[in-house]
């Protein structure tokens, strides 16, 4: 079993036992709210004692197989103290791991406290452990968040200190299947970008909110690329005739 899978099974564990938990021994709906209450405003720092191992493992071998992946048959270096500060941002920033947990605690939440009263007890109880269940694919979004920018973190810090860095033109990758947000795309048509370019958009501007148009609504609305993020990032050597135009050889030089 991968470090992703063994993330997303203690996870989706810790969820289901302790919405189980929630609803075992009340006797009645407004009891049963109470304790979702007390349960899903716990989850974050449940889910961080239970992750941290898992989450560090699944950290290092997504930054490590970014490593590979930009130096091909390179040695694979091991994150160093910048790289762990990466690690750690990950976990608490507003738009990191613990925070996405958060989130999806609280919007399980809003659900349960708009469709649970009036229900009897047993139709409650019903509603909480289907919900649980059904929650198991909002996991897996986190664990593949974290893991897409661990490996994004590691080609973007492999490729910085390569003498011929300037030599490639860079890209950012939305996955094409209509699931990708409009401000992915925004970036997408920056492409083909420098290489500070591509990272200032992986460290600045993919966390901030941008202002886009949803293209399903036609609405103007903000949007932030780090949520779910699945997108990667790429890049190819430029042509001859770009390297000349740029400066970095001359009309003489073999490229």
């Amino acid at each position: 079993m991968s470090a992703k899978e063994s993330l997303r099974d203690a996870l989706n564990g810790v969820h289901l036992t302790a919405l189980t938990a929630a609803a075992r021994g009340v006797r009645s709906t407004p009891e049963l709210l109470r304790n979702l209450n007390h349960t899903l405003r716990a989850m974050p720092a449940m889910a961080a004692q239970t992750a941290e191992e898992h989450l560090d493992t699944v950290f290092a071998q997504g930054f490590t197989a970014g490593v590979h992946d930009a130096k091909g048959t390179k040695a694979v270096d091991e994150p160093d103290a910048g790289d762990l500060h990466a690690l750690e941002w990950m976990k608490t920033n507003p738009l990191g791991f613990l925070s996405a947990v958060g989130s999806v605690a609280q919007s399980e939440l809003d659900w349960y406290n708009k469709h649970l009263p009036g229900k009897s007890i047993q139709e409650a109880r019903q509603l909480v452990k289907g919900r649980a269940e059904a929650a198991a694919y909002k996991i897996d979004r986190i664990v593949q968040t974290s893991d897409t920018k661990a490996v994004t973190l590691g080609r973007l810090l492999a490729w910085v200190d390569e003498p011929y860095r300037d030599f490639y033109n860079y890209y950012w990758l939305p996955l094409h299947d209509g699931r990708e947000k409009d401000v992915s795309l925004l970036f997408e048509r920056r492409n083909p970008m420098t290489y500070w370019k591509l990272r200032k958009t992986f460290e600045v501007d993919h966390v901030t909110p941008k202002l886009v148009i949803n293209r399903y609504t036609g609405k103007r609305e903000a949007q932030i690329s780090a949520i779910n993020c699945r997108c990667s990032v790429a890049r190819s050597p430029k042509s001859r005739t770009q390297l000349v135009n740029d400066g970095l050889i001359s009309q003489t030089e073999v490229a």
